[in-house]
């Protein structure tokens, strides 16, 4: 039985170094962290990432350089692989099942949109019909006021109306998540079903 999950998500803007594979590891440490959600991890299929103590779960960008989703759970705690192959477009997405009690599930999602790609709304429509308590980390590049963003982006737009019709949840707190921007564009978004769980948000 799980009673608590710390989730920690990081845009890593590559984790192909020993130093920053160090350094996660002791942030994971440090934090008591059960899962991590990497985003831009310019990750390819010849390359394995390994982190002690984690098993890892990857999506990468195929045929050039950038981009790439992961996450990585701790090895005792057992999850599936969700496959999206066939949902994605240009964004980078993996998922994962927890099964959480007798017949509860638990679904993790760790999605990188670029800035030039349109918020792919198939993917989302997909996790929220068939995932009722979902997890949704990733950096979408959606920018929205009601986000504490200082302006709104076409996505941003886009990720708005689609929380409004789906009952979905951003549980960020305000503090920015890219600083050079002020803005909060690595998002935490939850089900209904799952928001009275959540004690807190960190930046």
């Amino acid at each position: 039985m799980i009673n608590t999950l710390k989730i920690l998500h990081l845009n890593i803007q590559s984790i192909n170094s020993e130093t920053k594979i160090i350094q996660l590891t002791n942030l994971a440490k440090i934090y008591k962290t059960d899962i991590i959600s990497l985003n831009e991890t310019f990750l390819d299929p010849n390359k394995q990432l390994i982190i002690p103590c984690f098993n890892i779960f990857c999506s990468d960008r195929i045929g050039r350089r950038g981009g790439g989703s992961a996450i990585c759970i701790r090895n005792n705690i057992f999850a599936s692989q969700i496959n999206l192959t066939n949902l994605l477009s240009s964004e980078n997405a993996v998922g994962i099942e927890l099964q959480i009690g007798q017949n509860n599930n638990i679904s993790i999602f760790s999605i990188y949109s670029s800035p030039s790609t349109k918020l792919n709304e198939t993917l989302l429509n997909h996790i929220s019909l068939n995932y009722k308590n979902y997890i949704r980390a990733g950096d979408l590049n959606c920018k929205n006021k009601i986000w504490h963003c200082q302006n709104d982006n076409s996505n941003g737009i886009i990720l708005e109306n689609f929380l409004s019709r789906t009952n979905g949840h951003i549980v960020n707190c305000a503090r920015p998540t890219y600083n050079r921007g002020k803005s909060v564009i690595d998002l935490s978004i939850t089900s209904s079903s799952m928001l009275q769980h959540f004690q807190s948000h960190q930046v």
